[in-house]
C-alpha cells in the first residue's frame, strides 16, 4: 500500500479507537491528570530457583499525574525471589525528580523533571498509548489486519521513540486497543519482543479500562497486574507528590568502579 494511503487508513484505526475511550478530548484529559494502582506480580525470568519454573513476587506500581502542571509519581513496591523487599519512589516536580530508596532510607535530587523517562511504564496504559499516537499523527502506517483466537484485528505501527517501532493491535468490532509490541535487546533471548496485553475490559467513567495487563518478553510473561483505583481526568490527591518523612539526600552514585 503507498505510504500515503497507509496514513490515512492508520488514522482512520485510531480515530475509530479513541471514540471507543471516550473521544479524543476526553482521552487527552485522562492522558495529563490520572491516578492508576495496578496490584499483581512480577514473575522473575532467569531470577528464580528452578530453571523449569519462573517464581513471582507480589507487585503494586501506582502511576499519578497532574503533567500540565509538571506532576508525577511512580512508586513500585516489590521483592524478589528469596525474601528481598524493596520501594522505589519518584516524585517529579517544581522541575526537579526526587528519586527515594525507601528500603535504605534515601533520596537523590535530580535536577530536571521528564515524564518521558518514565514511558515504558505509562506505555502500559491504553489512554496513554493513544494520547500519544493522536499527538503523532503522521508517524501512523497501517500494517493490516489479522485474526486471532476467533476476533478480527486492525494493526498499526508507529514510532516508540527515536530508535523503536512499535505495533498496536486494535479489535475491530469495539475498537479497543488489547495488544503493544515492540523490539530490544535482552540480555538472554538476544533481540526479543516485548508485548503488553490489555484484557477484561470494563466500562468506567465515560471510558474503558482494562481488568488485567499483562507483560511479556520472548513469549514470557515477566508482570501481571490488575488496576485496583483508577481516576481519570481529575487531578492526583496532593499527598501523593511528597516522599516519607527521615529520607537521607543522597548523590547519585557513578556507574561500575
Amino acid at each position: 500500500m503507498p505510504m500515503l494511503e497507509s496514513s490515512s487508513e492508520a488514522q482512520v484505526v485510531l480515530d475509530r479507537a479513541l471514540e471507543a475511550y471516550g473521544g479524543p478530548d476526553r482521552v487527552r484529559a485522562m492522558s495529563r491528570q490520572f491516578t492508576w494502582v495496578l496490584d499483581g506480580e512480577l514473575v522473575h525470568l532467569n531470577q528464580s530457583p528452578s530453571a523449569s519454573r519462573s517464581v513471582g513476587t507480589p507487585f503494586t506500581m501506582v502511576l499519578a499525574g497532574d503533567l500540565d502542571a509538571g506532576r508525577f509519581r511512580s512508586d513500585r513496591t516489590g521483592s524478589y525471589p528469596g525474601g528481598f523487599n524493596w520501594r522505589n519512589i519518584d516524585v517529579l516536580d517544581s522541575g526537579k525528580t526526587r528519586a527515594a530508596n525507601i528500603g535504605l532510607g534515601t533520596v537523590v535530587i535530580i535536577p530536571g523533571a521528564d515524564v518521558a523517562n518514565y514511558q515504558a511504564q505509562l506505555e502500559r496504559l491504553p489512554q496513554m498509548v493513544l494520547a500519544r499516537l493522536d499527538g503523532q499523527r503522521r508517524g501512523l502506517l497501517w500494517s493490516g489486519e489479522l485474526a486471532r483466537d476467533g476476533q478480527a484485528y486492525s494493526v498499526i505501527e508507529a514510532p516508540v521513540n527515536g530508535t523503536t517501532i512499535g505495533r498496536y493491535y486494535f479489535l475491530k468490532s469495539s475498537g479497543l486497543l488489547t495488544d503493544m509490541e515492540r523490539v530490544i535487546g535482552d540480555d538472554y533471548a538476544g533481540d526479543a519482543i516485548v508485548r503488553v496485553r490489555l484484557t477484561d475490559y470494563r466500562t468506567q467513567g465515560g471510558t474503558m479500562v482494562p481488568g488485567m495487563i499483562e507483560q511479556l518478553i520472548a513469549g514470557s510473561p515477566t508482570m501481571r497486574v490488575r488496576p485496583t483505583t483508577v481516576l481519570l481526568a481529575q487531578a492526583p490527591a496532593g499527598s501523593l507528590f511528597t516522599l516519607p518523612a527521615g529520607l537521607t539526600a543522597t548523590q547519585r552514585q557513578p556507574p561500575g568502579g
